[in-house]
């Protein structure tokens, strides 16, 4: 990297015995400190995130510390509440535009009729398309409420979350329209839009890595809604431990 960061993010265990919640301290440690090491990129896409390992390092007194000790998960969970959303999202919907402009141009298998005009094809852009539609109105939404100061509570997290999951779906949805044209990277001469689909189904995969942080960004919306909390219904029945059975609401669709 031409411009390599001067401090890395990290956050640290200031009291191992005390709730998750009052655990940890966020901290800006400066790049150069003794101790740190950054481990060679060799994720699927280019410009990700790499392991950054700390071992020891001394952190110089009061200059490093954001927000107070014990606040690290909310420093943390605040950068998924409340990151700027942009009303337009170029780069997915830029990609399924040239998904569609790609069926109206290609023939599948040899056939005479264009990908467009086959009906399992013309559904599965449908799909795409919707997914797209969707997406930018989630963003005007957040970007309305930041323009009126009302404040974002899930919304945001909503919003990332649901880019998440539509990015995964389109990568399906490529795969199936377009078949082995999709994994033709850019040095191949029949790879469509310079190979920019393989690269799409690579940013795919690597939004499986769990650092992606999609559980925390469903975890952000439920504590929002206050769904969090463990619940015992009236007139449960005690599971073989003689306790009632408790249930808790984490995971949102």
């Amino acid at each position: 990297n031409d411009n390599p960061p001067t401090h890395w993010w990290t956050l640290a265990t200031i009291d191992a015995l005390a709730l998750p919640e009052q655990a940890f301290a966020a901290f800006l440690v400066p790049a150069g400190s003794e101790g740190i090491s950054v481990g060679a990129e060799t994720r699927l896409v280019a410009g990700k995130a790499r392991l950054v390992s700390f071992d020891s390092v001394r952190v110089p007194a009061g200059c490093c510390l954001l927000g107070d000790q014990g606040t690290g998960l909310e420093v943390a969970r605040s950068a998924f509440q409340d990151e700027p959303v942009a009303e337009e999202h170029p780069l997915e919907d830029n990609r399924v535009d040239q998904l569609i402009q790609y069926t109206r141009d290609a023939h599948g298998d040899g056939v005479g009729t264009l990908l467009s005009g086959q009906p399992v094809r013309r559904l599965r852009l449908m799909d795409a398309y919707i997914d797209k539609r969707i997406g930018r109105l989630f963003r005007a939404r957040d970007t309305w409420m930041r323009a009126n100061g009302i404040p974002l509570t899930y919304h945001a997290a909503q919003t990332r979350m649901w880019e998440h999951r539509a990015a995964l779906r389109f990568s399906q949805i490529t795969r199936e329209v377009m078949g082995i044209y999709a994994l033709l990277d850019r040095n191949d001469p029949r790879a469509p839009v310079q190979g920019d689909f393989e690269l799409q189904q690579r940013q795919s995969l690597a939004r499986h890595d769990p650092l992606e942080a999609a559980e925390s960004l469903t975890g952000i919306i439920a504590r929002a809604l206050k769904l969090e909390q463990s619940q015992e219904e009236p007139g449960e029945q005690p599971n073989e431990t003689g306790r009632p059975l408790r249930h808790s609401v984490t995971n949102i669709a």
